[in-house]
């Protein structure tokens, strides 16, 4: 929690400047500009797709973080359903990184949506790093089970326990 704290401290002297939502096309441009290692071209232009329909819908929303030479440095797509808020794909430029403006993205995103009975779904992550971001803002392990369904016919639901 206190590196969080720390990094929030940082990017706020920085002179980041919170933004609730920015267009679509730009947010776009900065994911293909800040791709992850091993996103390909095809992949992103899915994502997009469905960014585009849930904030078209209206459940999306694209806040971001400028520097203060009015640079986009960090920007996330958050998709409502009922009482969550579920944090999707956020990506940050190299300046972003330096600045921690994903910290002060959060964290000023939190202080919005405050006193409203909202859960910030963070989607959960198996990697250490990540996960210690998310508990750095009060995220908890939540266990979901899987559900298997065999609609074979019966006999073939024989043959495969074989």
């Amino acid at each position: 929690l206190w590196k969080t704290l720390r990094n929030i401290k940082n990017a706020e002297k920085s002179g980041l400047k919170y933004i609730p939502g920015i267009p679509l096309n730009e947010y776009s441009e900065f994911l293909g500009d800040n791709l992850p290692v091993g996103v390909s071209n095809e992949e992103l232009n899915k994502f997009i797709r469905i960014v585009e329909f849930y904030h078209n819908e209206g459940i999306g929303e694209l806040p971001a973080i400028y520097s203060s030479q009015n640079r986009l440095c960090a920007a996330v797509f958050f998709c409502r359903w009922k009482s969550r808020a579920i944090y999707l794909n956020p990506a940050s430029s190299k300046e972003g990184k330096k600045y921690s403006a994903m910290f002060y993205l959060l964290d000023k995103f939190i202080t919005a949506n405050a006193g409203q009975n909202i859960t910030l779904d963070f989607e959960g992550s198996m990697v250490p790093g990540v996960a210690r971001f998310y508990q750095g803002f009060g995220a908890i392990p939540e266990l979901y089970f899987p559900l298997k369904v065999n609609r074979l016919p019966a006999p073939l639901r024989w043959i495969r326990r074989l």
